[in-house]
């Protein structure tokens, strides 16, 4: 990067100038930035046209100014080009124009949305400083890039606040906003400020504001208000006197100063940026040898920095007002790198979000190369020369220092004031106590205390009168000693009191200790808690019923879960102390499930109750049972050895076995328990709670009724079923599932109408296997659901393949379970796969068996209605199998039954197995679903379901199921044979 500062005279000059600085006239990446004091379009006109033919490739920027900055000192009335050759950024520009202050936010966003990218790393911008809302402007941009750096500033027209001009190679606007982009990954920054405006004399409230216009200050009009505190003079020179006394508020954590911009005829004035409405804001007065001091400040923050080139966009009314100082303020930064700007009516500055400052320099600071690990560079910084500054610092003193002891005495008169009226107004009972005397009290006191006396004979009246659980006197006396040994100033105390109609009631007391003509009192804040003291009592009622339904059971009053694994852990406790065993027992009510579908809840839930009463009734003296939920329960047996334990078991199974009445009906029922010894077979409560859990379904396995210890073999079990979840989800990572595809072909017009997907396993150690092998396990641990859509996703996928190369495999036939059927989250996991592979719902089929149907078929009518509806064909799978009645068969929305392959293995030569085919051909047909035959395997019987009408054929005698590559090549062969067959 390279940076060059030109007082711009002539054309002769300038060209003169770049050769003399070997200029390259058509770099790619040169920002030119120009700070002019031309008024006029033309004459800015015809200055771009020039450097636009000397530069073609440039980008360029500018605005007319309040002054220049060129090489470290102000210039006045001039043009200052300054050239920025960069080597490894970027540059974008953008002119937007604007018709004013209401459109400045929508302008901001736009030009953030349009220029900026999240590679951005700097936005320049110059904006007209007489029509655009600068502050607007900068929140529009926020709310696009919040992360975005600004720089820049509003042009200037020294101070004739009449008209200003932004522009760029190709446009040239009065009213709007031009900006330059720059991106580069080596590109560095720095972004700094100098202010050191004081506040002085008292605040003012913004009581009405729209953006930068005030109306009212303190409900006066601000030209008012300037003129009742700066004098008839100052307001008369407003607004151009404004940049000497500006207002100043807080924002984001930084004093923003506002000048003047305009004075209008209802007194309100507007200012360079916005002053929200509820503001509190100050007068402002310069501190220039403050604002040279920290000029050096920012000056070796910027030497660290170590700039290749600096932009300075300073406020209009440092110039003015600190005079010949301002080059003490630039000059050391000239040091550094060579330096451009102009003084602006308003300064864009990046802070915690985008600010519009004023009175402000704000200094930019840019480099493409890296930062090395040292460096010294000399700073030379002139001598601040402070004559004629003690004089205003030590008016700016007087002016702060009497504003602020007027406010202490106004205060304090108002303090006292306030105090009496709080005194008196307050709501709460107020005693004044001196030695355990009460020497004031407040009219609540009385109404507090239902007093009708006057005051005087209340206080003569002593506290032992109406304080009741007290000894009044060494109340006191301990509340004193409390708090000087404390330290607190405040002590909050309840105390039971009576009335002076005898009721009792409790006053919550806040004491406070206060100093008072040298006197130490005690300020008693006396507050009626009667009705929160209620509250709490009914609040510690509803504590207990809370706690014990957070502990219980609703249903039969046992311990729950959570109470039952807090007894185990005392029990563990007790048992470690005492070198002690104990037992527990999980005992599942067997066929519960079935009760509660085919009698219903109520029933079931009498049934839970009345085991629940049979179990504790059986139980030793110190055992405990507990209900975990559902058809569970626990059992803890404390101190017993294994013999008692069997006889105890025994016991609780012989109790449920028994006839259970409940209402008009005799229910038999029974129970399976698994067994967990501490210490033997565990020593921590999670543990022996899954052993016993292992056991239990142990005993379950081997049928109702039945007892199980818990064995190290049961572990084992678990740890193979663990070992095939993992080895399933192995599968899934590693692509050792397959799909294998077996066609359905037209029982009479040998027309392949289907494939059915039938999923096999690649295991990398026992090779190929059916799902015969792997499917129960896979059901078991919960796995079947992920499986099936890992089948559907790719078969879906491989069939579409087969249609876009121009082969028809009919419809694609997939296996499901129950649970998916009612699962509404698979059912929008189909939906949106189907639209997005574009698989079209009628090359679907939807297989579900007989036995799954018939769990809950009046549950299953709406789904299967509503997947039909979405045309997606529906087949009951392994039909004759499942017991499905007529009726429910009849309501049911499919369009196939595929009768199952153990009633075609006979077929012809059995009669029985001849009969039941006919029978079911015949009925599927005069409900009018197609019948489709699985396993077929011979020519005889291809020949006697043709016979019997049968629609669709699958089997072996056509083909086995087969990998994608061979069906495809399946396909293609039948496509090319005349007269197709098995």
């Amino acid at each position: 990067m390279k940076n060059f500062v030109l007082k711009y005279t002539d054309e002769a000059s300038l060209l003169a100038y770049c050769k003399e600085e070997n200029f390259a006239m058509e770099h790619p990446s040169l920002l030119i930035q120009v700070f002019t004091s031309l008024y006029s379009k033309e004459s800015i006109k015809e200055l771009l046209h020039l450097l636009s033919r000397h530069f073609p490739y440039a980008t360029i920027i500018g605005a007319t100014t309040d002054g220049e900055i060129a090489n470290g000192r102000v210039e006045l009335h001039a043009t200052i080009l300054n050239f920025t050759f960069f080597e490894k950024t970027t540059l974008s520009s953008m002119a937007l124009a604007s018709s004013g202050a209401e459109e400045s936010f929508q302008t901001g966003k736009t030009l953030a949305s349009s220029l900026a990218t999240p590679q951005t790393k700097l936005l320049l911008l110059f904006s007209d400083g007489m029509t655009m809302n600068g502050e607007q402007l900068l929140k529009g941009i926020y709310e696009e890039a919040p992360s975005l750096t600004i720089a820049g500033g509003m042009a200037g027209d020294y101070a004739h606040f009449k008209q200003t001009f932004v522009f760029t190679k190709e446009h040239l606007l009065s009213a709007g906003v031009v900006g330059v982009a720059f991106e580069g990954e080596a590109l560095r920054l720095l972004n700094d400020y100098n202010y050191n405006w004081q506040k002085i004399g008292k605040s003012f409230k913004v009581t009405k504001a729209k953006y930068n216009r005030l109306y009212e200050l303190d409900g006066a009009s601000p030209v008012k208000v300037y003129t009742e505190y700066l004098g008839k003079e100052v307001a008369k020179q407003l607004p151009a006197i404004g940049v000497e006394f500006p207002l100043i508020y807080e924002a984001s954590g930084m004093e923003i100063a506002r000048a003047v911009l305009q004075k209008h005829d209802d007194g309100s004035l507007s200012f360079s940026g916005d002053i929200p409405e509820g503001s509190e804001v100050y007068f402002g007065y310069g501190n220039p040898e403050q604002i040279l001091k920290n000029a050096q400040n920012v000056t070796s923050c910027m030497k660290n920095f170590q700039p290749e080139a600096i932009f300075v966009y300073s406020c209009m009314a440092r110039r003015r007002f600190v005079g010949n100082g301002i080059n003490q303020e630039l000059a050391p930064l000239e040091t550094l790198a060579p330096m451009a700007g102009f003084f602006t009516y308003g300064e864009f500055f990046s802070h915690q979000e985008n600010l519009l400052l004023n009175e402000t320099l704000t200094i930019l600071g840019l480099s493409e190369k890296p930062l090395p690990q040292k460096r010294a560079l000399p700073i030379v910084c002139s001598e601040v020369h402070q004559s004629g500054y003690h004089s205003v610092n030590a008016l700016i003193h007087l002016v702060n220092k009497t504003s602020e002891e007027m406010m202490q005495q106004r205060v304090f008169a108002q303090a006292n004031l306030r105090f009496e009226q709080l005194f008196e107004a307050s709501g709460d009972g107020i005693l004044v106590i001196k030695e355990g005397v009460v020497m004031e009290c407040n009219r609540s006191m009385l109404s507090l205390l239902g007093y009708e006396k006057k005051k005087e004979d209340f206080l003569a009246i002593p506290l032992s009168h109406w304080v009741v659980d007290k000894a009044p006197k060494a109340w006191i006396d301990t509340i004193e000693s409390q708090m000087r040994a404390s330290g607190e100033k405040h002590l909050l105390e309840e105390v039971a009191c009576q009335r002076a109609n005898g009721e009792v009631f409790w006053a919550e007391v806040m004491f406070t200790q206060m100093d008072f003509d040298n006197e130490r009192l005690l300020y008693a804040l006396f507050r009626d808690i009667s009705k929160r003291k209620e509250m709490e009592q009914e609040l510690v009622k509803q504590r207990d019923a809370l706690y014990y339904k957070a502990y219980h059971d609703d249903l039969t009053g046992l311990p729950n879960r959570k109470a039952m694994m807090q007894f185990i852990d005392e029990a563990i406790e007790e048992a470690k102390e005492r070198e002690g065993t104990f037992a527990l027992l999980f005992l599942d009510v067997d066929k519960l499930k079935l009760v509660n579908d085919s009698l219903g809840h109520d029933v079931g839930d009498e049934l839970i109750i009345l085991t629940a009463k049979r179990i504790a009734k059986s139980l030793a003296k110190g055992n405990i049972v507990g209900r975990l939920g559902g058809d569970e329960f626990l059992i803890l047996l404390k101190n017993i050895e294994q013999k008692g334990i069997t006889t105890q078991v025994e016991k609780i199974l012989g109790a449920i076995r028994e006839v259970m009445i409940l209402g008009n009906r005799e229910l038999y029922t029974s129970a399976s328990i698994g067994v967990a010894l501490y210490p033997k077979d565990a020593k921590r409560t999670p543990t022996l709670l899954k052993y016993a859990d292992s056991a239990m379904y142990e005993a379950k396995e081997n049928g109702s009724d039945q007892y199980r210890f818990y064995s190290g073999e049961l572990t084992k079990k678990a740890h193979a079923q663990v070992k095939i979840a993992q080895a399933f989800r192995q599968a899934i990572r590693n692509k050792e599932f397959v799909v294998y595809y077996q066609p359905q072909v037209d029982a009479q017009t040998n027309e392949v109408l289907g494939v059915e997907a039938l999923i096999r396993w690649k295991h990398p150690k026992k090779g190929f296997l059916n799902p015969q092998a792997f499917l129960e396990e896979i059901k078991r641990e919960n796995l079947l659901g992920r499986l099936d859509k890992w089948v559907m996703n790719h078969a879906m996928k491989e069939i579409l393949c087969l249609r876009q190369s121009g082969l028809e495999p009919g419809r694609l036939a997939l296996n499901i379970s129950m649970s998916q059927i009612e699962n509404r989250k698979w059912e929008q996991h189909l939906m949106r796969s189907m639209n997005r592979l574009k698989f079209h719902p009628e090359w679907l089929e939807l297989e579900v068996t007989e036995t799954e149907i018939m769990k809950h078929p009046e549950r299953v009518l709406e789904r299967l209605t509503y997947l039909q509806e979405q045309n997606i064909h529906i087949a009951i799978d392994d039909f004759g199998t499942g017991y499905s009645s007529l009726l429910h068969l009849k309501k049911m929305s499919v369009d196939t039954l595929k009768m199952d392959k153990a009633f075609i293995e006979d077929v012809p030569y059995d009669k029985d197995a001849m009969a039941m085919v006919t029978v079911m051909i015949a009925l599927a047909h005069k409900m009018q679903l197609k019948v489709l035959a699985e396993g077929v395997e011979t020519q005889e019987q291809l020949a006697y379901l043709q016979e019997e009408g049968c629609d669709v054929i699958q089997g072996y005698y056509y083909a086995k199921p087969m990998s994608i590559e061979k069906l495809s090549q399946w396909l293609k062969e039948r496509q090319t044979s005349p007269n197709p067959s098995a």
